[in-house]
């Protein structure tokens, strides 16, 4: 596929054949947004798609969390987390949903492993979309949100993607 996020999102849609598509890229990158859009858009054409975020699954198992702060979970957390996504995005597809749009910040290789793993086990293609945003640009937008990552946790990342930091 190309590396142009959109268009390959466009082929994806076009070819109306199931598929996990998975979401890459720093906090602030618009992962979340392009999620959105991909959804309402094939909403907008009469056809099914879910999107599906460990923050959000994060967020709703976390209890007495702190306005304006990321509900990070312990390891055993992270684990009922992903316990939820491998049992959530089968019955999006069972019920219908041509794509399922996984939209987490900066998945590691493993994470994406598991994901691709589990569209195979489906019989499902997937198709990991990066949003390769300049890490200064992610830092300036994180910056205007209500609950921030931070920079520290931004450049931490990209450094752990191998891109520069600074």
């Amino acid at each position: 596929m190309t590396d142009d996020p959109y268009e390959t999102a466009s082929k994806i849609a076009a070819s109306n054949c199931y598929c996990l598509i998975i979401m890459r890229g720093l906090p602030a990158s618009g992962k979340t947004t392009f999620a959105h859009d991909f959804v309402r858009a094939r909403a907008a054409e009469g056809r099914s798609a879910f999107r599906i975020g460990r923050d959000d699954l994060r967020n709703f198992l976390c209890v007495g969390s702190v306005p304006r702060k990321k509900c990070i979970g312990t390891r055993e957390q992270e684990d009922i987390v992903t316990d939820l996504e491998r049992t959530i995005i089968p019955p999006m597809f069972a019920s219908g949903a041509r794509w399922v749009v996984e939209d987490s910040t900066n998945l590691h290789p493993a994470s994406i492993a598991r994901l691709e793993s589990l569209a195979n086990a489906l019989n499902i293609p997937s198709a990991v979309i990066e949003l390769d945003v300049p890490v200064e640009e992610c830092v300036a937008r994180d910056a205007l949100r209500e609950d921030p990552c931070g920079e520290d946790v931004i450049r931490g990342m990209a450094f752990a993607m191998g891109r520069s930091a600074r």
